[in-house]
């Protein structure tokens, strides 16, 4: 209900471990989001989500599961996921004809992503926020020590350190939640860092 647009606006990096798109923030959170009058968009910006995985638990990658509105699209593989996730901000803030939000005015965009799709922001905050500023703020939840690459095949891998901290002179505000057994089962012991 466009009547009480909020004007923040939610994109998740949607989780693709299971290899099929899973909301697992939204899932979390989307009361909330909802009840304030905030927009939520899912954002399909890896491979496995469009095209599936032979690990797969199930056949739920978009083309399987509506190949006629998804069959046609092509994803040119993770390294250019960054990219994509970019590009839906600049949809979401196009005020113009070809804006996802037919006009509205939106104020805030921020990304939210859990577990694998929190590596992958964790990598975006770091290397992508700097040069685009795409986003206003992150919600990073259950991240481990660690970050995603920022290439991977067909093209050159470029790999991340194996404890990444957040860095600390970007525009955008980063919430980092870690439970228990982020800290511990997912060995995210290493990253951490003193509030700023």
């Amino acid at each position: 209900d466009m009547t009480s647009f909020s004007g923040s606006v939610f994109v998740e990096w949607l989780n693709v471990t299971t290899g099929f798109e899973l909301p697992v923030t939204y899932g979390a959170v989307h009361n909330a989001l909802l009840r304030e009058g905030h927009v939520v968009v899912m954002a399909s910006a890896q491979y496995t989500g469009i095209e599936g995985s032979e690990r797969a638990l199930l056949p739920l990658h978009l083309k399987a599961v509506n190949p006629e509105r998804y069959g046609s699209l092509h994803h040119p593989g993770d390294s250019f996921s960054y990219d994509i996730f970019t590009q839906v901000a600049g949809a979401l803030r196009d005020r113009g004809e070809n804006g996802l939000l037919a006009g509205a005015e939106v104020t805030h965009v921020f990304a939210m992503g859990q577990s694998q799709s929190a590596s992958r922001l964790v990598t975006y905050y770091n290397a992508v926020q700097p040069l685009y500023r795409a986003y206003d703020g992150f919600l990073i939840q259950s991240r481990g020590a660690g970050s995603s690459s920022l290439a991977q095949e067909p093209l050159a891998a470029i790999p991340t350190p194996e404890t990444v901290l957040l860095r600390t002179d970007s525009n955008a505000v980063a919430i980092n939640i870690q439970s228990e057994s982020d800290v511990l089962g997912r060995s995210g012991v290493p990253s951490r860092q003193d509030d700023n």
